[in-house]
């Protein structure tokens, strides 16, 4: 699921979530609740995001850190078990997801000369290297975006 895809259905349906009684709700029903609300913080940390610059790439990294942390305090707690198998995997998977090689490597390199060419050419390379880490992020965000549709569709099957 593309990301402006899921961007629209969590942030539209999120109004209806808001509208449910909380004090008539089961403590697995706070629970479903709170998993929804920590995944529509995320999607609207992330949604005006720019990833193709490093500082926005970053703060990507650290949204979705965040989020597989609140999403495994969630899971580890009583309220859980209650929620069907499918939507627990699809918990887990999303999880994993997340932490799958969150790059956040960041080199340096010093060069000592004049040569217009070298400098050419590392000046591209450099570009090439920002396009593939931008590229690198937005399919990560996508892949998220896939495993949030997966698990939210399997809380609504229940």
């Amino acid at each position: 699921m593309p990301w402006n895809a899921l961007a629209d259905r969590i942030l539209t349906g999120s109004k209806r979530k808001k509208e449910l009684e909380v004090e008539n709700q089961s403590e697995y029903d706070q629970w479903v609740s709170e998993l929804y609300s920590e995944i529509e913080v995320f999607v609207k940390r992330v949604n005006n995001l720019n990833l193709s610059e490093a500082e926005g790439r970053d703060q990507f990294y650290n949204f979705a850190g965040r989020l597989s942390d609140r999403l495994l305090e969630l899971r580890e707690r009583s309220e859980s078990s209650a929620a069907p198998a499918e939507a627990l995997i699809q918990l887990e998977e999303l999880v994993e997801k997340i932490n799958e090689s969150s790059s956040k490597t960041h080199v340096s390199v010093a060069y000592i000369g004049d040569d217009p060419f070298e400098k050419a050419r590392r000046e591209k390379k450099r570009k090439e290297r920002e396009r593939e880490k931008t590229e690198k992020a937005r399919e990560k965000r996508d892949a998220i975006a896939d495993k949030i549709q997966q698990l939210t569709a399997a809380f609504e099957e229940d």
